[in-house]
């Protein structure tokens, strides 16, 4: 007998409708009056065959444009108009585009960055131009806030209308003279192709090279790029600045697409950079999006998330998985490219080393947010208010043309019309997919709850941005999208009952806004750090107001900020759920330190007391990928096996470092110098591939033996896989 279900419906609706609101509420635009889409006009012409970056999206900044408290909106456009969005209170907003004297309808902007270039007190908006044009409609442009939502263009005047093709602007005191410069983030292709195997062009040769201007605290800039050794090319997506080794002076890092490798700029402190991300990250993403740098794990030490195109389900994987292998691999890496991997790389910072250079290890795959699919803007942001910084991604595009199909068949294009071309495009499908929000599992690892927490709509979103649109206490969301209304998610973490603290700086001129500042907030156990600049993600800029999720915590034990010159300000004992504005005039010099200041700079690696003894592992090449190109990693290349005891009785700890295939290993006896005593195993031992090693005594006579595994993998047939144990 067959039971209806439909009984069951009310109960179910009843049940349905006493469940907890989900933390994230979309905003529909017929309540917040936003209707701003980037909407792209598609043809024969002009089609991401005839311009690469068709579909690479636009971004969004927030800032209080009218000084009324509230964050208003403002949003790039690729082929229409940029428009302006006031905050009228209620998640409602008043375009006010047609009023603000704002217009780059003609040109292709792409990033939008927020700064006091007068020091005025009002946040002005400098855009970044490329795309298909010419040189004038590649200039940048500075839009000066006239204070009645009015605006003047003024980027020739600043010397700020650089015709490149640029990305994204970041401003920063980066020679620490108290003005704000200015780096430049820019992308383009050439006829080499950008992913051609070649040298790398390090001079400063290429228009795809960044740019770095010197504030020159007259209301001009100069452009200094060539002195500073801001000369390494780039297909620049996303830049971030931060103070990387806590040196006191900012770093710059560069998230690359393509064969280009991401960049870490280390200030030198003469007024010039050193890239050192070679030598500071194991390896970093291929195709490198956005990026956002922040101190995720809660140990007062930035870290950087950089993302790719890595989706996260096998189907998607198998209609994406491109043709570079192993031998593409090493080429790169014979001609001086560094390591990169197809994934988002999530870089945790170990400290630095002797000589203050930054550690980084990726974690990614084991934080669970190594793959997101064509991610564009990655933010970090605490959105439940817990006092850990949780992970929003934004993704989609409208074409996939790294469909492994689309690209078989695109070979084939020579011998068809524009026309057919054209209609190929249109019947290609999108990456038409959600975002994802990842929380902070507070144990480096994080939980993907994007649909959980209610933004589970597909999209082909690209910009993104936060702010406390309504001053609850919980950040909101603002997305850009393509062929779509730009998205608001409202916060409802306010109704959680979790606190929150957030500050809004005034610093002192040239730099009223504080750009640079670093903040440590302590609650019982738990330390958060802040560092305050603007340009973050992809294309975008983020609010001023600075958050802090507080948890069950209802008083915050100390606040710490180090202004951008050294001085500081020391508050205790604040209650939880308020905003507080802190000037820079009530700071202490930096020599005059608040009462139990902590030392806020990262740990260093400390030197071994006794030096160790020297040995190279001499490994031979084994192409384990050309035998099985499914292996995850190489296998034969995972020694060497090391070992420490006391072997000869004489109360001090000896070591032995194993072998290669063809290499004996090494003994090394600890000596009353300090020092260490080389002996070789027998030349039979060098056939094995020394993996693990033990000191014990393996046949009761009080004497330390010395047992050996040897063999990696049958991937390598040449190399025993048994050994016996040594005496």
């Amino acid at each position: 007998m067959k039971r209806s279900l439909f009984p069951a419906l009310p109960a179910l609706l009843v049940c349905l409708s006493c469940q907890e609101p989900r933390l994230l509420s979309e905003i529909p635009p017929s309540h917040s009056g936003l209707d701003f889409q980037n909407t792209l006009r598609e043809d024969e012409f002009m089609n991401i065959l005839t311009f690469e970056y068709f579909y690479n999206g636009a971004g969004v900044a927030v800032a209080d444009m009218n000084a009324d408290g509230l964050d208003d909106l403002f949003f790039t456009s690729n082929m229409g108009n940029s428009e302006l969005y006031i905050n009228t209170g209620n998640f409602t907003f008043e375009n006010g585009t047609a009023k603000s004297g704002i217009s780059t309808q003609g040109k292709w902007a792409t990033g939008v960055s927020i700064v006091d270039i007068n020091q005025d007190g009002l946040p002005d908006i400098y855009i970044c131009f490329s795309g298909p044009y010419g040189s004038p409609q590649r200039a940048n442009e500075l839009y000066v806030n006239q204070g009645d939502l009015t605006f003047t263009e003024m980027a020739e005047s600043y010397g700020l209308a650089d015709r490149g093709f640029s990305t994204q602007a970041a401003f920063f005191d980066f020679d620490r003279d108290g003005d704000l410069d200015l780096y430049l983030l820019n992308n383009m292709t050439d006829e080499t192709g950008p992913n051609i195997i070649r040298p790398k062009r390090l001079q400063g040769e290429m228009l795809n090279t960044d740019k770095l201007y010197r504030n020159n605290g007259d209301q001009t800039f100069t452009d200094i790029s060539s002195q500073a050794g801001i000369t390494i090319e780039g297909y620049g997506l996303g830049v971030a600045i931060t103070d990387i080794n806590g040196d006191g002076w900012p770093d710059i890092y560069v998230s690359n697409d393509y064969l280009s490798n991401d960049l870490l700029y280390l200030n030198q402190q003469d007024g010039t950079f050193t890239n050192v991300a070679g030598k500071a990250f194991p390896h970093t993403s291929y195709s490198s999006m956005g990026t956002d740098v922040a101190d995720f794990n809660n140990d007062g030490l930035p870290d950087i998330l950089s993302v790719d195109m890595l989706p996260p389900d096998s189907y998607r994987q198998k209609l994406m998985f491109g043709k570079t292998g192993n031998d593409r691999y090493l080429s790169e890496l014979k001609t001086g490219y560094e390591p990169q991997l197809m994934r988002n790389t999530l870089q945790l910072h170990r400290g630095n080393d002797a000589e203050n250079l930054p550690l980084f290890s990726d974690i990614a795959p084991l934080a669970g947010v190594s793959a997101t699919d064509w991610s564009w803007a990655p933010l970090w942001l605490d959105l439940d208010n817990d006092g850990w910084k949780d992970l929003l991604i934004s993704n989609g595009y409208p074409r996939d043309i790294t469909n492994r199909d689309f690209v078989d068949y695109r070979s084939n294009f020579a011998r068809l019309s524009s026309r057919e071309i054209s209609q190929a495009l249109k019947n290609l499908e999108g990456a038409h997919i959600p975002n994802f929000i990842f929380q902070n599992r507070r144990d480096l690892t994080f939980r993907d709850v994007g649909i959980d927490w209610g933004m589970g709509q597909p999209s082909y979103s690209s910009g993104a941005a936060y702010a406390d649109l309504n001053r609850d206490g919980a950040l909101d969301l603002i997305l850009t999208n393509t062929y779509a209304p730009a998205a608001i998610y409202q916060n409802n973490a306010g109704k959680t009952g979790a606190g929150f603290l957030q500050l809004r700086l005034r610093g002192k001129r040239p730099n009223l806004q504080a750009l640079g500042a670093k903040v440590y907030l302590w609650t019982d156990a738990t330390l958060q750090f802040h560092e305050h600049y603007l340009s973050r993600g992809y294309q975008s800029s983020v609010s001023e107001t600075i958050h802090f999720g507080l948890g069950k915590a209802e008083t915050v034990d100390s606040l710490l900020v180090v202004w951008p010159n050294g001085e500081r300000s020391r508050l205790t004992e604040i209650s939880a759920n308020q905003r507080l504005e802190l000037d820079q005039e009530a700071a202490l010099p930096a020599t005059q330190e608040p009462t139990g200041s902590p030392d806020v700079t990262p740990a260093t690696e400390p030197k071994p007391e006794l030096p160790l003894p020297e040995f190279v592992h001499k490994e031979r090449y084994y192409a384990d990928f050309n035998l099985q190109p499914l292996l995850p990693h190489k296998h034969s290349q995972l020694g060497p096996g090391a070992a420490v005891g006391d072997l000869n009785d004489d109360g001090m700890e000896d070591l032995y470092v194993g072998g290669a295939h063809g290499q004996t290993g090494q003994l090394f006896i600890q000596n009353s110098q300090g020092s260490f005593d080389r002996r070789s195993l027998p030349e039979a031992d060098a056939v094995y591939e020394d993996m693990g090693a033990l000191f014990f005594d393996a046949d009761g006579d009080g004497d330390q033996d010395l047992y050996l595994v040897s063999g990696e993998t049958n991937s390598n047939p040449d190399r025993p896989i048994t050994r016996t144990a040594c005496t």
